[in-house]
């Protein structure tokens, strides 16, 4: 009779127990898709099994079964509605599991960016800090070049001015001798 369908359905949910433990995304997806229809079936399993239960207790109290026949078939239909009930948390469980299983995998591949955009910083700071070691040193060769420049020209200004003094003593020795070599001739 009805009854006698409870044993498989028993079965049944272990089975779909198995496949929500083991994580098999195929039937998670599903349970996703159709969690209207899950929880419906869960409802059904369990007003099936309290359906049954109550039918055994009747069956019992009218006599027609002995204590052992109505002792197993009350402790199966318990064990249909306490799986039916224990379905959802259970489903609800693992996908957290999964959503957290796969929020950790985001947060390693974000960590795993986050230290290669950090290497890639401290590489930058490191050119950086040598390129303004390079400027330092490029602008004291050049204020030396400067200083030497102007050294030079400061000097060649003595020259200049010397060799103009010179000319002009010369100048005035030729003036100076050449009236007393026109003298002297």
């Amino acid at each position: 009779m009805a009854f006698d369908l409870l044993p498989g359905l028993c079965v049944a949910e272990l089975v779909l127990f198995g496949l929500v433990l083991c994580r098999s995304e195929p039937f998670l997806a599903w349970a996703r898709t159709s969690n209207d229809q899950v929880q419906l079936a869960r409802v059904a399993v369990a007003g099936f099994a309290c359906l049954c239960l109550c039918w055994q207790a009747f069956r019992y109290s009218a006599g027609a079964l002995t204590h052992d026949e109505s002792q197993s078939g009350i402790t199966l239909a318990l064990v249909a509605a306490a799986l039916a009930w224990f379905f959802g948390p259970l489903l609800q469980v693992v996908e957290d599991a999964v959503a957290a299983k796969s929020l950790r995998t985001g947060q390693v591949q974000h960590g795993d960016q986050l230290s290669a955009l950090r290497t890639e910083r401290d590489s930058a700071r490191a050119d950086s800090d040598r390129q303004k070691e390079e400027i330092r040193k490029l602008e004291l060769k050049i204020s030396a070049i400067l200083k030497q420049a102007e050294g030079q020209a400061d000097e060649y200004m003595r020259l200049m001015n010397e060799n103009k003094s010179l000319r002009n003593q010369l100048a005035d020795f030729d003036l100076v001798l050449g009236d007393k070599r026109k003298k002297a001739a």
